[in-house]
């Protein structure tokens, strides 16, 4: 019986196990795709960064050919866009604006702006978001449109902070944002402003903890600030301190050198300075200083008629007036050049600005229209994630289902044969045990006869032995029937309690059929009396209490 129910447990976790086997299939198949998709994004990345430097570097080297470069790019663009690779179509569209911007060449800098900004709000990445509003902001800034120009830093300001909450190695994408707007907010007379961003440099220039010569932008525009508010001791001190970085950057260092480009500003702002204090001398120095860093580095050359300007105004306040003269000279020209009626990039960014209206109207109503479109389409896109997802889960439940009311019913039929099985076996094992006691009555009837009948000792003796014999092997098969239906019963007697002889293991087998005092005494040839006197026994051995039944404690076992 033990043996049928033990067989009946195992058949009943194997249905859960089954079950359990099924779920963590369906978990692993999951995790493996998952895991699958991470990969490809680890690689995808690891490939667009990589990408994304060698664009840094055809931008570095477009000042020595930069028509070449521009041509290299539009190759690219052609290539990506039959491959249908939206994110390095957008990559190389920001290096190709970045460089027309550089080269004064607005108009056709602000045709692939536009064109490019609407790509990248379509499908671009937070990164290209952020440079794509960026450049923006520095186009509109080079046509002296302040209110545009602010507008795009923002968005740009906006972009960084959002790539800052998910990535702080990028805190310099976040000075950036707040530096150009300090730029800006000063070119435009939004003093308060720019001085609040330039705190907020300085706040995340700390935390992330920038390198003297990254530093050295914000601490030009700190020096810019000291001078508008006329702290000429303290705007002296920290122009010449960033001024003293720079020079000594080695022009064989590649990661700084481009940086080197910057004394074009800041010479400017020094000459600036000694201008007002009316040191017309040290003023003309760095003006001309500044000049010949436009003409080393190719850098902010639209600035240079400006700078001619200023440094004609030191010579004629040193008395040099031929000199002073040529240089207003060479800035009208350069200044006719660039803005002049007849000057092309005046055409240009009068083209810009008519453009720029009509522009604006369109891509509003651009915007509009694929905003209600975006709309629809979201909408229906989550309607149809919805169902999919309710059919997934349908699917799943109704698999998970099947196969639980599969094995149960399973379970079930075995149960009933195992059941089925007992009750058979139960029915057996009374049967003979009925038949035994019937046999010993025989046996003690035919033990009392030849006592009484038969006078040959030693016949009497060999009667006695074969009747005792028979009983112990009808109690050998007893035992063998028994145990196969209680497989570990008299294992755990006997480690449970170690004192027990057989006799009362005999006791222990009888009581856990549900045999009576009575059959009990007749198998095994004793009065009732002494049966309950080996019960007695036997519960002083178990160390049961008097509240404790011995016919439900040995049941249990």
């Amino acid at each position: 019986m033990q043996m049928l129910l033990n067989h009946h447990r195992l058949n009943y976790l194997f249905s859960i196990t089954i079950q359990k086997s099924t779920i963590k299939t369906l978990c692993l198949l999951l995790g493996l795709c998952l895991l699958l998709n991470s990969a490809n994004a680890r690689v995808n990345a690891e490939t667009q960064n990589i990408f994304s430097e060698k664009l840094q570097k055809m931008i570095d080297l477009s000042f020595e050919n930069p028509d070449s470069i521009i041509t290299q790019l539009n190759n690219y663009t052609i290539h990506y866009l039959s491959q249908a690779d939206t994110s390095k179509v957008i990559d190389c569209q920001l290096a190709a604006i970045t460089i027309l911007k550089d080269q004064l060449k607005y108009s056709e800098a602000f045709d692939i702006a536009w064109t490019n900004a609407v790509l990248v709000e379509e499908s671009g990445s937070p990164m290209q978001i952020m440079k794509s509003y960026r450049l923006l902001g520095e186009l509109y800034n080079s046509i002296n449109q302040g209110k545009h120009s602010i507008d795009y830093f923002n968005k740009a300001l906006a972009a960084s902070k959002h790539i800052y909450k998910t990535d702080k190695k990028k805190g310099n994408e976040l000075i950036t944002g707040y530096f150009n707007l300090v730029m800006a907010c000063n070119k435009y007379l939004e003093r308060a402003a720019a001085s609040s961003y330039l705190d907020s440099c300085y706040m995340y220039a700390d935390s992330i903890q920038l390198n003297s010569i990254a530093r050295g932008y914000i601490d030009t525009e700190k020096g810019i600030r000291y001078f508008l508010n006329d702290d000429l001791e303290k705007a002296e001190k920290t122009l010449l301190d960033v001024k003293n970085r720079y020079e000594s950057i080695d022009d064989n260092d590649a990661l700084f050198n481009k940086d080197k480009r910057f004394l074009v500003i800041i010479y400017w702002f020094i000459g600036d300075l000694y201008a007002h204090k009316k040191q017309w001398q040290t003023a003309a120095m760095y003006y001309q200083q500044s000049i010949d860093a436009i003409h080393n580095y190719k850098y902010h050359t639209i600035q240079e008629f400006d700078l001619l300007y200023k440094l004609a105004q030191m010579e004629a306040e040193l008395g040099n007036y031929a000199k002073a003269y040529q240089l207003i000279h060479s800035s009208k020209i350069k200044h006719d050049n660039i803005y002049g009626n007849r000057s092309d990039i005046h055409q240009e960014l009068y083209e810009i600005k008519s453009r720029h209206k009509q522009t604006v109207i369109e891509k509003d109503l651009e915007i509009a229209q694929k905003n209600k479109e975006l709309y629809e389409k979201e909408k229906k896109l989550n309607r149809i994630k919805t169902y999919a997802m309710a059919l997934i889960a349908l699917c799943l439940v109704t698999l998970l289902f099947f196969i639980n009311h599969k094995q149960r019913k399973k379970h079930q039929l075995r149960n009933a044969q195992n059941e089925k099985e007992i009750e058979t076996k139960n029915k057996e094992l009374t049967s003979f045990a009925l038949q035994f006691i019937e046999k010993e009555k025989q046996v003690a009837e035919l033990c009392e006869f030849v006592k009484d009948n038969v006078k040959d000792g030693n016949n009497k003796f060999n009667i006695i032995a074969k009747a005792n014999k028979s009983r112990d092997d009808y109690w050998q098969e007893f035992n063998t029937r028994f145990m196969s239906l209680n497989q570990h019963f008299y294992e755990t007697l006997n480690q449970r309690f170690n004192d027990l002889t057989s006799n009362d293991l005999r006791h222990c087998a009888l009581i856990k059929l549900n045999f009576s005092t009575k059959e009990i005494a007749d198998l095994m040839g004793i009065s009732p009396k002494s049966v309950n006197m080996a019960h007695h026994r036997l519960r002083k051995k178990l160390a049961l209490s008097q509240e404790t039944n011995l016919t439900t404690f040995i049941a249990n076992i």
